[in-house]
Order: structure tokens, then C-alpha cells, then sequence
């Protein structure tokens, strides 16, 4: 606490913090983390944050970077990223290559009479488009995802149909 209290004393104009909030119990996270908001909004400072503790990078983040194993695997605007990750749960059989004619699929789970996927780009109009085609409107559910969600089913799936350049970062 006194090294992160340190930092923010420094009036520096861009802080640079590696896992800052890891030991913190949630209080003291959630009050570090609004710290680190006013010194952003209000002293108009720049932060850069590497945590593992993504729910709390969710809180307070606008653009990200997402890397495993020294890879970026994605990089951008939160939000624009969480509103194109989904999860597309059809009750019905619906065979990738079918998707991926309308989507960036990045996990497609096959069970015997539904599937899922996960895809990168969704756009409403464009599931509309597929369910028109295929007759499946009826058959499937969208579920949002959250950047910890998000960054799993990267991993989980090798981060297929993302960039994976290496990174230096």
C-alpha cells in the first residue's frame, strides 16, 4: 500500500504499474482503483496497468491489450471489444464453415443436437442475416461475454482468428 500511495504521489504524468492492486483485499482494490480513475480523468495523467486481475482492468480500462504467453493476442477499445465477443448458443446443429461465412469464430463446441460458438465480431444484423438463411431464429440464444470470459476462450482455443503477432510489450 505505501509503495502504490508512493507512486501516486509522484504527480508523474504517466504512471506505469505492474500488478498494483495484487495483496489488496476488495475494499482497498476498489478504492485504489477510483484513486487511479480521478487521476486519469480529473489531473488528465496517463496509467498503464499490467494485472492478471482482469475484472478489475474491466473497471476501470477504456483501451487494452490481452497477452499470453508473450503474445498479443488482441489490442484496442474495451468496450468495442466486449460488444463484439460472443457466445452463440444454437439448439440445433449448425456446422462452422456455415458460421464463419458471417463471423470471426473463434470456438466452435459441437454437441449432438446443439452448438456453441464464440465469436469476435458480432453484429445482430448479421445474426439475423444467418438465421434468415438457415431458418434458426428460433434455435439460438446470445450470451455478452466479460473481458476475463473474453481472455479464456482466447486461450482456451489458442487465440485462433486473432492477431498474433509477437509483441514486445
Amino acid at each position: 500500500k505505501v509503495c502504490i500511495l508512493i507512486a501516486l504521489c509522484q504527480n508523474a504524468d504517466l504512471l506505469i504499474m505492474d500488478e498494483p492492486a495484487a495483496g489488496l483485499d476488495v475494499m482497498a482494490r476498489r478504492s485504489f482503483l477510483e484513486r487511479v480513475l480521478d487521476i486519469a480523468c480529473q489531473e488528465q495523467k496517463g496509467v498503464f496497468i499490467s494485472s492478471h486481475l482482469l475484472t478489475d482492468l474491466e473497471r476501470v480500462a477504456d483501451t487494452i491489450a490481452l497477452i499470453h504467453d508473450g503474445r498479443l493476442m488482441r489490442q484496442g477499445n474495451l468496450e468495442e471489444l466486449k460488444a463484439g465477443a460472443r457466445k452463440l448458443h444454437f439448439s440445433v446443429a449448425v456446422a462452422r464453415d456455415e458460421l464463419e461465412q458471417f463471423f470471426k469464430v473463434i470456438a466452435y463446441e459441437p454437441a449432438m443436437r446443439e452448438t456453441m460458438f464464440t465469436v469476435m465480431d458480432f453484429d445482430e444484423a448479421r445474426l439475423r442475416s444467418f438465421c434468415e438463411q438457415k431458418g434458426c431464429a428460433e434455435h439460438v440464444r446470445v450470451h455478452g461475454m466479460n473481458l476475463e470470459d473474453i481472455f479464456v476462450e482466447m486461450v482456451k482455443h489458442n487465440g485462433a482468428g486473432t492477431n498474433t503477432e509477437r509483441s514486445s510489450a
